[in-house]
């Protein structure tokens, strides 16, 4: 999805004990300076960082000339007066709404699986698959009964 965006090089860092504790200027001088070399730094409208969330937009615009990048600020979007968030996002996924984070998302929400042979869930008399999400570190719609398109990868599958 990202490639689609023009998205070239994507850079993950693992969030750890010592990453959590970056205070914001500190954040923005050894990650985003010295070690990614940021020369424009695009940011939603609420977004924070660092330790107890202590850096913001305002922070970033009052280092740009010391560090020399440019930062701009994605403001709010909406749909039918809702602000569009990542919290909504998980609030939805969490209450079965995938419809609502869909629209959201402006996608198709998916993940890939693999097959499972435990059999953890009730016979509720439709054809079940018993599927296992392979980290408990993704957020999956609630436990629930969903219409899916299923593309078979070995023995992987991506549910949509």
């Amino acid at each position: 999805m990202l490639e689609n965006y023009g998205v070239d090089v994507a850079v993950v860092y693992p969030f750890d004990k010592n990453f959590s504790t970056f205070e914001a200027s500190d954040y923005i001088e050894k990650v985003l300076i010295k070690s990614l070399q940021v020369k424009y730094l695009v940011i939603g409208y609420d977004h924070h960082f660092g330790k107890d969330r202590g850096g913001n937009i305002k922070l970033l615009q009052q280092l740009k000339d010391r560090y020399g990048y440019e930062v701009e600020e994605i403001s709010a979007m909406d749909i039918d007066h809702n602000t569009i968030s990542s919290s909504k996002i998980r609030h939805a996924l969490e209450e079965a709404n995938v419809d609502l984070a869909n629209e959201f998302l402006d996608i198709i929400i998916f993940c890939t699986l693999r097959w499972c042979t435990e059999k953890n869930w009730e016979n509720h008399g439709y054809p079940t698959a018993n599927l296992k999400i392979g980290s408990e570190d993704k957020l999956i719609p609630k436990i629930g009964v969903y219409f899916v398109e299923v593309f078979l990868t070995g023995p992987y599958i991506t549910v949509c």
